[in-house]
């Protein structure tokens, strides 16, 4: 029986299986690592973010416009980058910059949404990428 209905053109139960079987293992090839990968893009261009917010806020304290850091704002960081003719800092759409934080050591950090759940990102995350 199996015989005549692969005569026919008909694919037979075990031809399904593997059908399954191999759509499954490219599932399970491809997927995750695709997750992981627009993870760690999302936290490399937050990082990057946050590195050129530093760099604003060290210039604004050093030529005495802010007595600190933390007095530092979006919007004057984004002047900063307008008056030296550079675009203004671009942080990726899983930031929430109501979490924007300039009183942590390591600079600025952000929190990004992640498929594992949100992270606090800093500049710091471009030094030691393995970090969790």
């Amino acid at each position: 029986m199996a015989r005549r209905d692969a005569i026919h053109g008909r694919p037979t139960p075990i031809v399904l299986l593997l059908l399954l079987a191999i759509a499954a293992m490219g599932y399970h090839a491809v997927v995750p690592d695709y997750f992981r990968s627009r993870d760690a893009i999302r936290v490399e261009l937050a990082a990057r973010a946050a590195q050129r917010w530093d760099a604003a806020a060290r210039d604004y304290v050093s030529r005495g416009w802010r007595d600190s850091v933390t007095n530092v704002t979006p919007d004057a960081v984004d002047d900063y980058y307008l008056r030296i003719h550079e675009p203004p800092i671009q942080w990726p759409d899983a930031a929430d910059l109501s979490t924007l934080d300039a009183s942590d050591t390591n600079g600025v950090s952000v929190v990004v949404s992640l498929r594992g759940g949100p992270r606090r990102v800093s500049a710091a995350d471009l030094v030691r990428p393995d970090a969790p």
